[in-house]
């Protein structure tokens, strides 16, 4: 199955919806975050956005494992990082704070724009969300005063628990054009069936040549 959403409205960010269906699944017993941004301010805090609240209520907490991966923030120059790297260390001293334990990585160029978050079983991709969302206000929350018009894709496995958690079509309205797209993808078109592409994505996202482990936060 897949979904394209584009966020159209202030009130509703499909993105998080998403993000909150993977990290309250109890089935998963891994989970991967990469994200170019991560707005962790006096402004604005996401992950006192209902993310460390779903984490701890998942009634598997601690059989979970996270890993973190960012992000598109430039090197540390004598010394001084730039105000979105201290941001994604804010995000990551704020899981640590709550008791969330994680495996964090960087991109060894800096220069990661890529925006995905993976739900496995397993070792067994079963969803991915791919868009353009990063995890900030205008792109997460559904509470601030204004919002980026976001276009994310969701590729879920056709398994009947992951489709009655994640509910995608209850997101679709009749009566609005710009509500997401959900579709079931042919597969009498020579291509890589939806598993295949999964498990495709999580090899590229976990590359270790690409990436460095990061403990200095």
């Amino acid at each position: 199955m897949i979904s394209i959403a584009l966020r159209t409205d202030l009130n509703i960010s499909y993105f998080k919806q998403n993000i909150l269906s993977i990290l309250s699944y109890p089935d998963f017993d891994s989970v991967v975050i990469c994200s170019g941004y991560f707005q962790e301010n006096n402004k604005y805090s996401v992950t006192g956005d209902e993310i460390v609240k779903t984490i701890l209520a998942n009634p598997n907490f601690g059989k979970i494992s996270y890993t973190i991966i960012g992000g598109n923030f430039g090197y540390t120059f004598r010394g001084v990082k730039p105000d979105w790297h201290n941001q994604f260390d804010s995000f990551l001293n704020s899981l640590k704070t709550n008791g969330i334990s994680f495996n964090a990585f960087l991109e060894r160029r800096r220069k990661w724009h890529a925006k995905i978050a993976i739900g496995l079983q397993e070792k067994t991709p079963k969803v991915a969300i791919i868009g353009s969302s990063n995890f900030t206000a205008p792109a997460y929350s559904e509470n601030h005063n204004t919002y980026n018009v976001e276009c994310d894709i969701i590729l879920l496995l056709k398994e009947k628990q992951l489709e009655n958690h994640f509910n995608l079509q209850s997101f679709v309205t009749a009566d609005n054009p710009l509500s997401p797209i959900i579709a079931n993808i042919d597969f009498d078109f020579n291509q890589p069936d939806l598993l295949e592409r999964l498990q495709a994505i999580n090899r590229e996202l976990m590359d270790g040549e690409n990436l460095e482990e990061y403990t200095d936060f």
